[in-house]
């Protein structure tokens, strides 16, 4: 892909999304994502215009947004084969496990993800207990 470009890794701040105004990027090919409010964020919002360019006119590959550094492929490739590296030492041919090394590289996303949930879960049950 000749128009592929990865961005560099800082210039992704994930915290950023909690702010709810943000400057929009001078780089029309930059991940729209990258700077989108909280809002935005949850809604996805920052795709629609991508989404009806495709739809009234169809899109190329030169209309699709350059990718995180920590979304690339390449990236996501070297940390998996650095685990799977790993794994192989630890519990060798026969004892390697793909699933368990996919767990390993997305293990703090998980965990995360399931802490959030856990706690929407809960406030969602205190309060309807609340209310009675």
């Amino acid at each position: 892909m000749d128009g592929y470009k990865s961005l560099e890794k800082d210039e992704y701040k994930g915290w950023k999304h909690l702010l709810p105004f943000r400057r929009n990027s001078d780089n029309q090919k930059k991940l729209p994502l990258m700077y989108a409010g909280p809002l935005s964020y949850i809604s996805v919002h920052w795709v629609t215009s991508l989404v009806l360019k495709a739809y009234r006119k169809g899109i190329s590959e030169e209309d699709l947004y350059d990718t995180p550094l920590q979304d690339s492929s390449e990236h996501n490739s070297n940390i998996f084969g650095r685990l799977w590296e790993e794994e192989l030492l630890h519990h060798g041919r026969e004892g390697a496990s793909v699933a368990r090394t996919i767990l390993k590289m997305v293990r703090i996303r998980f965990l995360v993800g399931g802490l959030f949930a856990f706690t929407l879960t809960t406030l969602a049950m205190l309060r309807s207990v609340s209310m009675f």
